[in-house]
């Protein structure tokens, strides 16, 4: 999904000049422990993620993220990190810029499997993400 309305209108207000946007992000995991993530706009890979909406908790945001992204239905169960700063900052390709504070959940699965999952979704062993983590931020080398 594209940015909302709320977000339009900040965005119109404040050009575009950095904005600090809480968000959320999911911790999937299969049945064999491997963490789901998905190919973006940019062709990068990523947790399901996104900002949280006006009035929404970021449980809430979870689940609609997900949903949004992959299709699964999920249940938050734990907070398994807050991340920000300046790793958590990007310049989208218009010059929007935003830092995201990002509330990460591990989330519940009820199938826990990724079997009928499109192309654009992956699951990947964790020392994998590790290694392979140019593969989420396009702005590394």
């Amino acid at each position: 999904m594209g940015m909302s309305d709320f977000y339009r209108r900040l965005r119109e207000r404040a050009g575009s000049s950095l904005l600090l946007i809480p968000a959320v992000a999911a911790i999937i995991r299969d049945e064999c422990g491997r963490v789901l993530v998905h190919q973006t706009r940019d062709d990068s890979w990523s947790l399901p993620a996104g900002a949280i909406e006006p009035g929404e908790t970021p449980a809430q945001a979870v689940v609609r993220e997900v949903e949004e992204e992959t299709g699964l239905l999920v249940a938050p169960v734990r907070v398994a990190a807050i991340v920000g700063g300046s790793a958590c900052r990007k310049r989208y390709q218009n010059g929007d810029e935003v830092e995201y504070v990002v509330t990460c959940c591990g989330s519940r699965n009820p199938c826990r499997r990724f079997a009928s999952r499109p192309a654009t979704m992956a699951a990947i062993g964790l020392t994998e993400l590790v290694e392979r983590a140019d593969l989420f931020d396009r702005s590394r080398p």
